[in-house]
């Protein structure tokens, strides 16, 4: 019992400590525990940054960007004014991705990025959850760009300023 006290004093004296927030502004960093209290801004944690809850890996949402944060502690996050889970690779709904449809462009974003970006720039909001890597978005955009579509109509040729796309599935045109 006596050697686990004393081992236990040891590593308290002598051992790792986190910071949570040092005064360089840098988040869960170890310091030896003799300099970690000169070095913090906050109280120091006498444990490693891995088993500290504050410095805990997850996913950080920003839900007013609608952005996710893989990998992103918990006391950084909640700092940001983000909503943190405890799910280090970012398996939430509200980090799925989909292909934002702008006008004749497209990016590969989450659904409030979409909302927000439609938004800005007065568009309805044209989001594609069933697009589920960057480079389906991709392809999908370029078929949102316009041009001069040529098509058959009623035995003549016509010429019609449209979308790729219209122009390929409803006028059946090149």
């Amino acid at each position: 019992f006596k050697n686990n006290f004393v081992s236990a004093l040891t590593q308290q004296e002598y051992g790792v400590y986190t910071c949570p927030k040092d005064k360089s502004g840098s988040i869960c960093q170890e310091y030896p525990s003799s300099e970690c209290a000169d070095k913090c801004a906050e109280q120091c944690l006498p444990t490693t940054s891995s088993q500290s809850a504050v410095c805990k890996p997850g996913t950080c949402y920003n839900s007013a960007e609608g952005t996710c944060q893989v990998g992103a502690t918990k006391g950084k996050c909640e700092l940001d004014g983000g909503k943190w889970f405890d799910d280090p690779f970012g398996n939430l709904p509200q980090c799925k991705q989909g292909c934002c449809i702008l006008g004749d462009q497209a990016h590969f974003a989450t659904k409030q990025q979409c909302n927000k970006d439609s938004a800005s720039l007065g568009l309805k909001v044209d989001f594609k959850a069933e697009i589920t890597t960057e480079l389906e978005c991709i392809i999908l955009s370029k078929s949102q760009e316009e041009g001069g579509c040529v098509f058959e109509n009623e035995f003549q040729n016509t010429c019609r300023f449209t979308t790729k796309s219209n122009c390929q599935q409803n006028l059946k045109g090149k």
